[in-house]
């Protein structure tokens, strides 16, 4: 299960030490904030053809345009296919074959997704998958055991 190393920890607890800001946030949510940042960086970077990743969403409006500060539990793309000649057909295969990508990226930065962490709806219109992480600080039950796409 994906987990960040010691060493990685204790930089995490090193970093938000010397900041006054980080200090108030418990370390669990900084470690989700790496999580969510990896897996936004890898699926940013698929570049599947015919594809379009919007990055949007709260996640983005504080990581990529620093408009508000918070910290996320998800991260939210919008998918945009472009060729809108596609048949329904067509269009559900190339997100099929999106979501194929993504999960193969996550799973080589170590994620262990299954089909469980799985879910599409609607012709493959909404993907959701679900990173589960092992925490290397204390468990707070208001922060999720995993980063939600």
């Amino acid at each position: 299960m994906k987990q960040l190393s010691r060493a990685d920890a204790i930089r995490l607890s090193d970093i938000r030490q010397a900041d006054p800001k980080l200090a108030r946030l418990p370390e669990a949510m900084l470690e989700k904030d790496v999580f969510i940042t990896e897996a936004a960086l890898a699926l940013s970077a698929l570049g599947l053809p015919g594809v379009g990743i919007i990055f949007c969403g709260g996640t983005s409006l504080s990581k990529a345009h620093q408009l508000i500060e918070r910290m996320s539990e998800d991260v939210d793309f919008k998918l945009d296919v472009r060729d809108k000649k596609l048949s329904n057909n067509g269009r559900r295969t190339l997100l099929r074959k999106f979501r194929a990508a993504a999960v193969a990226k996550l799973n080589l930065l170590g994620y262990e997704i299954t089909d469980e962490h799985i879910s599409s709806k609607d012709s493959n219109n909404y993907i959701t998958i679900l990173l589960p992480y092992k925490t290397q600080f204390t468990n707070i039950a208001a922060i999720r055991p995993d980063v939600r796409i």
